[in-house]
């Protein structure tokens, strides 16, 4: 696929990026998934209060084109974060951390072209998350935590990701959502093992 991937802190990040960065999520999130977010409708722009700010980190990927076919963004867990402010109640039963060592991940999709020339939004997840967890390694982060689909984490989950879902499941703009923890260093060597096992199939 000729992708390659930039890892940056946020006051990395040119103005061309951030453009890119703001314009690929809308695209994605509200436009493709239809998520009700407050952002900038006019320029088709997505960024909200955690984006530019603290020590919020983006994984990117981009094509051949040097366009952008995937995104993350991290930031520490144990201060200002969106599950913190708005799935609070996705945590009951494993609660979000209050010391340093666990970041949260939000924001993830890799898009890949899909069906009658259609984009699936996550058909290309599994690479982008085997390089969010290597750097979540290399920063010695022991723990990501997020919210995504149900069904989503069950196929992470299924892959053999160490995946702990941490509060009981939500009905929310009717599709089904949670909250989970993924065990950075098992989860890692299972990504590892699956990219190898791709390299060999391709």
């Amino acid at each position: 696929m000729h992708d390659h991937y930039e890892i940056q802190h946020w006051q990395q990040l040119t103005a061309g990026t951030i453009k890119d960065l703001a314009a690929y999520r809308y695209e994605v999130f509200v436009q493709h998934l239809k998520w009700p977010l407050e952002c900038d409708h006019r320029h088709r722009q997505e960024l909200d209060e955690f984006d530019l700010t603290g020590d919020t980190r983006y994984i990117l990927r981009r094509n051949r084109q040097q366009m952008l076919t995937g995104c993350a963004r991290i930031m520490p867990a144990d201060g200002p974060c969106v599950s913190r402010k708005l799935f609070t109640d996705l945590f009951l039963h494993h609660p979000l951390p209050t010391a340093p060592g666990s970041w949260e991940l939000s924001r993830l999709a890799a898009t890949r072209p899909g069906p009658s020339g259609g984009k699936s939004v996550f058909g290309g997840a599994m690479p982008l998350l085997s390089q969010v967890l290597s750097y979540a390694e290399t920063q010695q982060i022991a723990a990501l935590y997020a919210v995504t689909f149900s069904l989503l984490q069950k196929r992470w989950q299924q892959s053999g990701f160490d995946i702990t879902q941490t509060g009981a499941t939500k009905r929310c703009d009717d599709v089904d959502i949670v909250g989970f923890r993924m065990d950075v260093a098992n989860s890692l060597s299972v990504a590892t093992q699956l990219g190898e096992l791709r390299a060999r199939c391709a």
